[in-house]
């Protein structure tokens, strides 16, 4: 289907079809009748010497993606677009704030730029950009890397952003409170997108150590501001999917788990860490486990016994805590209803010790519901 001539017709249009100073020449033209207007034709006589019209007709043209617009005139000029086709296309221009200095269509100039342009004109204005820009060149380094980088180059260019973010997030300030940037939420959704992006890639082969940068960063803005958290789970899962593609060794998955289950917790209580166990030696957990019961590390030992397929250590952690809604899901989740309808009925019994807000009250009851059909 043609494209509505007042889609295509622009002054910039206009000025790149006309030949010589036939742009010009039109601004002049003025006695102009339009006896025939359809959306991809027209026809119109134009009167340069009285009694003596011109007959313009211009014509919509698709071929293939690309729109384009086609004149004919009976004036002996012989031209494509001459004086007297440009001048009936300007009255079906779109309109300009000021007329009397003609606009530039950005966008369109940019698309035919991009569909018309030879490899060496686009690979030139690249190259001039970049030498433009100096020392600001990392908006042409960062998506180079991204497209053809080793996986040494794109984890150092990767580290280098992260960097720049922490920085400008307030991380490396004693300062207790976030820099005011409508700009950082966005700036770190996109960063962790970009993440996701290169996740079972070779060329993201390398990025565990930033991944874990950005999470001790995130306790530090998670404290300041409770919006980070969200972030910082979406990290921590960013951590696991990248543990478990790329094979990473278990004991310094272990480890890290040891190092950072407590403060996690303490930000993101009831985080689920029983996942890693895709990415964990059984030995290595176990003596992991020994160490956090020598220690009586309550926390330490209920996350790495969920993720040893024994959820005991956790509930009696949930019900020291009170948290009685994770506890019934926890229930719920293995199969065992009865312990989960058990807590939902002591939650509506008064005096029973048993705590659970209204709203998750009703969305544990709906689930035993559910798991009974």
């Amino acid at each position: 289907m043609d494209k509505p001539l007042t889609q295509i017709l622009t002054r910039d249009y206009l000025m790149w079809v006309s030949e010589k100073s036939s742009f010009e020449s039109a601004q002049a033209v003025q006695n102009i009748e339009v006896y025939k207007a359809s959306p991809t034709h027209i026809e119109a006589s134009v009167y340069e010497i009285p009694g003596k019209p011109y007959t313009v007709t211009i014509d919509s043209d698709m071929t293939g993606t690309s729109a384009t617009a086609t004149s004919s005139c009976t004036c002996h000029l012989d031209q494509p677009w001459c004086k007297h086709s440009i001048a009936v296309a300007l009255l079906f221009c779109r309109k300009v704030k000021n007329s009397s200095k003609p606009g530039l269509d950005r966008d369109a100039i940019f698309d035919r730029f991009l569909q018309e342009a030879t490899r060496k004109e686009l690979v030139d204005v690249l190259d001039g950009l970049r030498h433009e820009l100096g020392l600001n060149e990392n908006n042409l380094i960062v998506p180079a890397v991204l497209s053809v980088g080793t996986p040494e180059e794109t984890s150092a260019v990767i580290a280098m952003s992260v960097r720049t973010l922490l920085t400008v997030s307030g991380v490396y300030n004693s300062a207790d409170k976030i820099p005011e940037d409508d700009h950082l939420y966005e700036d770190w959704q996109m960063t962790i997108g970009s993440f996701n992006l290169l996740l079972g890639d070779e060329r993201g082969a390398r990025l565990l150590p930033t991944i874990e940068e950005m999470i001790e960063a995130l306790y530090v803005l998670a404290d300041r501001d409770e919006h980070y958290t969200t972030f910082l789970g979406l990290t921590i899962n960013l951590h696991l999917a990248y543990c478990c593609m790329y094979g990473i060794d278990s004991r310094h998955v272990v480890s890290w788990l040891e190092n950072n289950i407590e403060a996690i917790d303490s930000r993101l209580p009831v985080y689920d860490f029983s996942p890693y166990v895709q990415c964990v030696n059984h030995l290595d957990l176990a003596t992991a486990m020994n160490r956090a019961i020598e220690a009586k590390n309550k926390i330490l030992d209920a996350y790495l016994s969920l993720i040893a397929y024994d959820p005991e250590p956790y509930r009696a952690l949930l019900a020291e805590r009170g948290n009685w809604f994770a506890l019934a899901n926890n229930y719920g989740e293995h199969g065992e209803l009865d312990k989960a309808r058990e807590i939902i009925a002591k939650a509506q019994t008064p005096n029973s010790g048993v705590t659970i807000a209204p709203d998750e009250l009703a969305e544990l009851i709906r689930l035993s519901e559910t798991a009974e059909e």
